[in-house]
């Protein structure tokens, strides 16, 4: 397809299949998070949901590593009925949350958001970003 053609048509939302692994794609950028649930249908990856929010004040401050994490917690919690009980993959064009549960003695924020990450069955791969 063109650009054109994707920029202007509505993207489908599929239904999702609990049979099937989803994959949360998680992004932050200075202004804002952003994610996607998607999974692979019938050899063909659809998308189940989109999600972003804005950034907060205090949000902003945040170095860039706490700014991805903050992404994949929000993003865990936004798309918990699709995801609880269920193994997924994380993606993420940050290489450093794939760390992120191998901490031995995380402290403060990061200790928080590692315990709330833990209570899933989650792999989290690094997904080169566009440049």
């Amino acid at each position: 397809k063109t650009l054109k053609e994707k920029l202007t048509t509505t993207p489908i939302l599929a239904c999702p299949d609990f049979g099937q692994t989803f994959v949360l794609r998680v992004d932050a950028s200075g202004d804002g998070l952003g994610a996607s649930l998607t999974q692979t249908q019938n050899g063909k990856e659809v998308v189940i949901a989109y999600g972003s929010r804005l950034l907060t004040g205090n949000e902003r401050k945040l170095s860039v590593t706490e700014n991805e994490c903050l992404a994949l917690v929000w993003a865990v919690k936004k798309f918990r009925p699709y995801l609880e009980g269920y193994h997924f993959i994380a993606e993420s064009d940050h290489q450093a949350l794939r760390w992120l549960q191998k901490l031995e003695t995380p402290s403060g924020r990061l200790a928080r958001w590692v315990l709330e990450l833990q209570q899933h069955d989650m792999e989290i791969r690094y997904r080169k970003g566009a440049l």
